[in-house]
């Protein structure tokens, strides 16, 4: 690799160390898991770390690797709009991830952000987390109405057997 490769690594490692989010975004458990058909539901705490103003929360970005989908509705309905210097916040209900019958087990990675300002136009990234949704194999256990759906063939099966006249042996003439 050459020097400017890692002289824009350098400053990019140093401009991150420079800078601090404005709020602090913490999952409760950044780990979940759930089978195929299964939802998971990750709760969250916030820390506005400005100890003199407010900071909105206006909207929020994410991705999650297909084809789990995204459900943001808890903060875009629950949360507050604002958190006031030096609030703390939580734990709620930040999202939800839903996993889609047939998903294959595996691991699922995603991020959820919050943007926000101090003006109610600001959509600066204001905190990222990252999360990850183990899809485990469905369950091998039958419900209980294939044991039903069992019965009712076995017991049309007996009955068929039943009705069925009775077989001779060869005729003699």
């Amino acid at each position: 690799m050459n020097r400017t490769f890692y002289s824009l690594l350098l400053a990019a490692a140093l401009t991150g160390a420079a800078t601090a989010d404005p709020i602090t975004l913490t999952l409760q458990n950044n780990d979940l898991s759930t089978a195929p058909g299964g939802s998971v539901t990750f709760l969250a705490t916030a820390i506005n770390n400005d100890m003199s103003f407010l900071v909105n929360l206006n909207e929020d970005s994410y991705w999650v690797d297909p084809p789990l989908t995204l459900d943001d509705s808890a903060f875009l309905y629950t949360w507050p709009l604002y958190l006031t210097a030096n609030e703390t916040l939580g734990p709620e209900a930040l999202f939800a991830v839903d996993v889609p019958l047939g998903t294959t087990p595996g691991d699922y990675l995603g991020s959820f952000g919050i943007l926000g300002g101090s003006g109610v136009d600001d959509y600066n990234l204001l905190a990222t987390a990252g999360f990850t949704v183990t899809v485990t194999p469905a369950s091998s256990v039958p419900e209980p109405g294939t044991f039903v759906m069992l019965g009712g063939e076995l017991v049309g099966l007996g009955l068929w057997v039943r009705r069925r006249p009775a077989s001779r042996g060869p005729s003699v003439s």
